[in-house]
């Protein structure tokens, strides 16, 4: 997910593995083999966990770009500019989809991989709300 300052510019991102470390657990139950419930750290704060800097791609370069980036930066998501605006995020898990589609033809542009991946993720409606906004 973008985090974002008060005046709507991305200034980093959470993602599930920067969630985690923010949670705590019982650790006896952790040693006994019970399984843990996790909870938020009550103390914690987005900018203590959040990865920055933001690293970005514009629609119109390849998936492999997008692959390149990931791999050079350690990352797993990446923000996707039109113009300068964020328009969508594009994950590993959207690059292992595009490259086991069947056809051969992996070096599509963002413009048209980026509709359907935003549209059919669970983040899609935070997309475009932040897309509405002129983020």
């Amino acid at each position: 997910l973008p985090v974002v300052d008060d005046s709507g510019a991305i200034v980093g991102m959470i993602s599930d593995r920067d969630a985690k470390k923010a949670m705590i657990f019982d650790q006896a139950d952790w040693l006994s083999a019970k399984t843990p419930q996790p909870q938020f750290d009550p103390n914690a704060l987005v900018r203590d966990y959040m990865s920055w800097p933001v690293i970005t791609i514009d629609e119109t370069l390849s998936i492999r770009d997008a692959a390149r980036s990931m791999l050079k930066y350690k990352i797993s998501a990446l923000v996707v500019l039109r113009s300068g605006a964020a328009v969508g995020i594009i994950t590993t898990d959207d690059l292992l989809k595009t490259i086991v589609r069947e056809d051969d033809d992996i070096e599509i542009s963002f413009a048209s991989a980026i509709s359907a991946k935003v549209y059919d993720s669970p983040l899609g409606t935070i997309v475009q709300s932040l897309a509405t906004a002129g983020i």
